[in-house]
């Protein structure tokens, strides 16, 4: 899926940058970059063990590893197309085209399979399909100690977090991870 998120990445630099129209003949050198793109990539990804990761639980760190790893290919990318520029010329602004669009594919794929893996989608405050049944529970303070339960109680499964209850005025009525913050009346 890598690969081809890479693939899709370059040719949509190429696009915004030239359009469809302008793109070059694909014979006229045009490919190798395709065969190269992921060769710059992909050793990085694997060598900070973002295959070895649980996409469960991944989190912000996950990310952050994403974005070095694909920075440091992006520029090994650019370094070797600048270093043989007389024989294929392309536009600086693809690559820095190709580098968010990596960052987004790459990170937004894995941030939708966390949520697909938890089970909750989009609409995180919501119940996701087959857990109505379970008993309700609010969490009593939403500070980074209830975030953690929070994510833990979710991961479980076994309880329906529904709402957070917390003595800071300035926290009510806010949403917080997709739950809702009352006062403790």
């Amino acid at each position: 899926a890598d690969v081809l998120l890479i693939w899709l990445s370059l040719l949509m630099a190429f696009m915004l940058r030239l359009g469809w129209d302008d793109l070059p003949p694909w014979d006229d050198g045009f490919i190798w970059l395709f065969v190269f793109a992921p060769l710059t990539a992909l050793p990085f990804l694997i060598r900070m063990g973002l295959y070895r990761a649980v996409l469960r639980y991944i989190g912000n760190e996950a990310l952050l590893t994403i974005f070095k790893a694909i920075s440091l290919g992006v520029l090994l990318f650019a370094a070797v197309l600048f270093a043989f520029r007389n024989e294929f010329l392309i536009p600086r602004s693809v690559i820095f085209s190709y580098w968010w669009l990596c960052l987004v594919f790459l990170g937004g794929l894995r941030l939708l399979l966390r949520q697909f893996f938890l089970g909750n989608w989009f609409f995180s405050g919501m119940p996701a399909r087959g857990r109505q049944d379970l008993p309700r529970v609010a969490i009593y303070g939403a500070g980074a100690t209830g975030n953690q339960l929070l994510a833990a109680l979710r991961q479980q499964r076994s309880l329906l977090p529904v709402a957070f209850i917390d003595d800071d005025a300035t926290l009510r009525k806010r949403v917080i991870a997709g739950l809702r913050v009352y006062g403790p009346d």
